[in-house]
């Protein structure tokens, strides 16, 4: 999305895809107006105990029988991993106690727990000599669904588990007793823990941070009061799994702090983007996001509410395509690129290289010749190559666009032309198509099985490839649309609608036209543990549009193999 400076035009939403969730629940707003709290309407339970400076929260359900489905999914491998992830969690909250989940925690928890991760506590004059020693920390809010169990349970452990009490602002603190708090026993600790209001347990190896929460609760500064946090969830379908909240200035602060690239100082201190909200649910054959992400309410952007053209370049790719990804308006999706480059140092993609790389190859600048024209749709893909191909290649990038200028793309792809002819000594073949009378070109790159070509899919859509020849795949139109396959259909979300973009990924492998085989897709090797989850997933789809002139709206779907 393009940003502007104080003038506050418009700017379209296709923003990196990215990830996780949250909703509304209407629980507890009586109680919380009788204590003057801010009311919790998101599915982050104990909301109102995490500090506004959190970096993120999730809340995940306590339902056996949730995770029970989420243990039938994927490969053996993938489900071995899920269930060493389990219990590195159960580690994670009862640290090096005797203490197991299922005997001492289950019976009496609520539904379910929020994880907090907080920032390294601000160093004063007053700040105790353990939290001298804290990085960023991890904060349990753990509910009390029956609290006649809880008692009984402590009954039965008291004295069993070592810890001291203090009282912070009128909460009892339980912890172990270390004599020095910067030794490297304190760094091993075990759980300090405290119960709030008799209906939350706190727990985190750092005892500054249950203190923390305890500050956020007392003085009403928990992230309820981040802006639009509330208002979030109002746009957002309720689900069964998880729910999560990411604060973005907060979170870019950080990632700046150990960014090994420069960052733009002043566009750090001042983000455009406030959270990110997302809710998590299980579905027969996979797991379904529904996320959304909105602006400060001093942004200087606002998004495009008006551009709702429909997305049909999908529909000019082969049923076996494995990768699409397509968008509206290629121009300002790059200066928003640019945009956010300044502060977000996960962006991977060197503006400057690709710019330069762009004219010293073929001598063609990016601004002025290439994006002026390409305000439209846009769509970027993969194809595999058929199995009767004689090519070294398993498939061909394809690049379309719409072009709202036909003469002066057709001038640049001929200037293009002849960059390759008289720098790489490439011979240019020209073939006219028999629709519409356009130069269908391919370029003969003397490297067996490796095709570059460009040309025109109708009067306004542009087109080129390189790698395996797949053009006949696209010309005049696709024996089977990718769009009206199953694979795609079964995964791509229907909504938003409408929507401003999408993108689909199948890891299943690829149809062949004359065999019944599947062609793996090349990606590169993962770490094992990595590697494991992705060989469970068959397919990814996601769908992203505006809900208004600042949130925009992100489903995603991972349909996840069976065993």
């Amino acid at each position: 999305m393009r940003t502007y400076r104080k003038t506050r035009q418009k700017s379209p939403p296709w923003r990196a895809l990215a990830v996780v969730g949250l909703l509304i629940v209407g629980g507890g707003v009586v109680y919380s107006l009788v204590l003057r709290r801010p009311v919790n309407l998101s599915l982050i339970v104990g909301a109102e105990l995490v500090p506004e400076d959190a970096l993120m929260a999730a809340s995940i359900s306590t339902n056996s029988g949730q995770w029970q489905r989420l243990r039938e999914y994927g490969t053996p491998e993938s489900q071995a991993l899920f269930q060493e992830q389990l219990e590195e969690m159960e580690t994670r909250i009862l640290g090096n106690s005797d203490l197991t989940y299922e005997e001492d925690i289950a019976p009496w928890v609520g539904d379910r727990i929020t994880l907090a991760v907080l920032p390294a506590p601000e160093i004063g004059a007053d700040t105790p000599l353990e939290a001298l020693q804290a990085d960023r920390s991890n904060l349990f809010i753990v509910p009390i669904g029956n609290a006649s169990r809880l008692q009984s349970r402590v009954a039965q452990l008291e004295g069993g588990l070592g810890l001291q009490e203090r009282n912070y602002r009128g909460v009892t603190l339980y912890e172990p007793q270390i004599d020095d708090p910067l030794s490297e026993e304190a760094l091993n600790r075990p759980k300090t823990l405290a119960v709030v209001d008799r209906r939350f347990v706190l727990l985190s190896q750092e005892p500054s941070a249950v203190m923390r929460a305890i500050d956020a609760y007392r003085d009403n500064g928990s992230i309820l009061r981040v802006p639009g946090y509330n208002q979030a969830w109002e746009g957002l379908p309720g689900t069964d799994l998880a729910s999560v909240f990411l604060n973005v200035p907060r979170g870019l602060a950080v990632l700046a702090e150990d960014s090994t690239r420069p960052l733009n100082p002043e566009a750090i201190e001042n983000p455009q983007h406030q959270g990110l909200a997302s809710t998590i649910g299980l579905e027969s054959d996979g797991i379904r996001f529904h996320t959304l992400s909105w602006l400060k309410s001093d942004s200087e952007i606002t998004l495009d509410v008006e551009s709702r053209l429909p997305l049909t370049l999908v529909n000019r790719f082969p049923d076996s395509t494995t990768m699409v990804m397509t968008g509206l308006n290629f121009q300002q999706l790059w200066e928003d690129h640019l945009q956010n480059a300044q502060t977000n140092p996960l962006i991977p993609l060197n503006s400057a290289w690709f710019r330069s790389a762009l004219q010293q190859t073929v001598g063609v600048n990016l601004e002025n010749e290439l994006l002026n024209w390409m305000t439209g749709e846009f769509a970027l893909g993969l194809v595999p190559s058929r199995g009767n191909d004689d090519t070294t290649f398993p498939g061909s990038l394809v690049v379309m666009a719409e072009t709202t200028n036909t003469e002066a793309t057709e001038t640049l792809f001929r200037r293009i032309d002849r960059a390759v002819v008289d720098r790489y000594g490439f011979e240019v073949n020209v073939e006219v198509e028999e629709l519409g009378q356009r130069r269908l070109v391919t370029w003969d790159t003397r490297r067996q099985g490796l095709e570059v070509s460009h040309g025109w899919l109708g009067d306004s859509v542009v087109f080129f490839t390189i790698g395996a020849p797949v053009t006949q795949m696209l010309l005049p139109q696709p024996d089977l649309a990718l769009s009206r396959s199953s694979r795609f259909s079964h995964v791509v979300p229907r909504e938003p609608d409408p929507s401003h973009g999408l993108f689909f990924l199948g890891l299943d492998g690829t149809i062949l036209e004359d065999e019944q085989e599947a062609l793996p897709l090349p990606l590169l090797r993962l770490p094992p543990e990595q590697q494991g989850v992705l060989d469970a997933v068959e397919a990814i789809g996601v769908r992203a549009g505006v809900q208004d002139e600042r949130s925009s709206r992100y489903d995603i779907f991972v349909k996840i193999r069976r065993p």
